[in-house]
């Protein structure tokens, strides 16, 4: 199993808290065919505060979806987020490959608070300038790598290569934004934020490169446990509800403003307070702008409670941008409603097609 690394004939699959999303793309010359999107919700206490527990039924979930799609290939890339992985951006002297594996593991060290030989590490050289690099240093503990591994090998695949959460979002951005224009992004800060259901990844991007990210244990489910409460719903009708796919009655709208409004704060505030940090510590001014994914961006009034406490420009973070669909699989109705939790799944596909985290 390779960590961070690519490979050819790659299944995305986003092993979420509350949904499995399988992504599977073909490249071309002006960007990417999807061959495969589809979406099963996890089965009821199979991931327990981002643990995997039940590998039987995760992986009988994930063999539906390959099995329903027809899925031929074999290898499939997962990622991990939280409190399963150190994922650090470090300056070191520039060196070449060979010294700089001989100094890594020391490097580690210093940055990982349990012990090196219970993780896998790898690293990535993001940039390099004028006598020095920086350096992505990732850490994953052995057995939330191998529970990850049995999962999929109960779908019938062979898990060969372990990213995280925000990584592959920076994949995304980069094989559909970033390429598709350089000049807009290639210069300037700008932050991609996925949140997930139980889970919000942040990632600052100067430049095009990484320099910083941070995950915080809050999502949205959040959101649709205070509309379960407020307006008295089952946690999936509240679910249905915020996420736009059931209308509320015109005497509930009110009322489910007002929950929206102070449950969104609070996921919004923990992006403020990261981003304030950040710029607080790196010396930067201002965050240019937001590309934002996942599930709870579907939530009404997310985007313009973002941009009123952010102050900047707010947008989504569209995984389709340069990814061509034959109309007769996938209709504009599927990709509009799968594009928000899909980011993170085709950023894992692209392993497939190119290591679109290298430059």
């Amino acid at each position: 199993m390779r960590f961070l690394g690519g490979s050819q004939g790659m299944v995305g699959l986003d092993i979420g808290s509350s949904a499995i999303k399988l992504v599977q793309v073909t490249s071309k010359r002006d960007g990417y065919d999807l061959q495969n999107l589809s979406t099963v919700s996890v089965p009821s206490k199979a991931i327990v505060d981002e643990a995997l527990m039940n590998f039987s039924a995760l992986g009988e979930a994930v063999g539906t979806l390959v099995k329903d799609k027809a899925v031929k290939a074999r290898k499939a890339a997962c990622s991990i987020s939280g409190n399963a992985v150190i994922a650090k951006v470090v300056t070191m002297p520039a060196m070449g490959k060979a010294e700089m594996d001989e100094q890594i593991q020391w490097e580690a060290e210093q940055h990982i608070p349990f012990s090196i030989q219970d993780v896998n590490l790898d690293y990535q050289i993001l940039a390099r300038r004028e006598g020095e690099m920086s350096i992505l240093l990732v850490a994953a503990k052995k057995e939330i790598l191998a529970d990850y591994e049995k999962v999929v090998a109960e779908a019938g695949l062979e898990l060969s290569v372990v990213d995280i959460d925000a990584l592959a979002m920076f994949n995304c951005f980069y094989a559909n934004h970033y390429l598709a224009n350089k000049a807009e992004f290639a210069h300037g800060l700008v932050a991609l934020v996925n949140v997930g259901a139980s889970m919000t990844n942040i990632l600052m991007v100067r430049d095009g490169v990484p320099t910083f990210l941070r995950d915080v244990p809050t999502g949205g489910n959040i959101v649709t446990t205070e509309i379960q409460k407020g307006l008295q719903l089952s946690f999936e009708e509240a679910e249905a509800v915020k996420t736009g796919q059931t209308p509320v009655q015109a005497a509930q709208q009110s009322r489910l403003d007002q929950v929206l409004s102070s449950a969104l704060s609070g996921i919004v505030g923990e992006i403020q307070r990261t981003a304030d940090f950040y710029l607080g510590t790196a010396g930067e001014e201002t965050i240019g702008r937001y590309l934002v994914t996942g599930g709870t961006t579907r939530a009404p009034g997310m985007f313009d409670l973002l941009r009123e406490k952010l102050g900047v420009e707010v947008e989504p973070l569209n995984p389709f941008q340069r990814v061509h669909a034959d109309n007769a699989r996938f209709s504009h109705e599927v990709l509009d409603g799968l594009a928000a939790v899909s980011s993170i799944g085709l950023g894992l596909a692209l392993r497939q097609s190119q290591d679109a985290f290298k430059k």
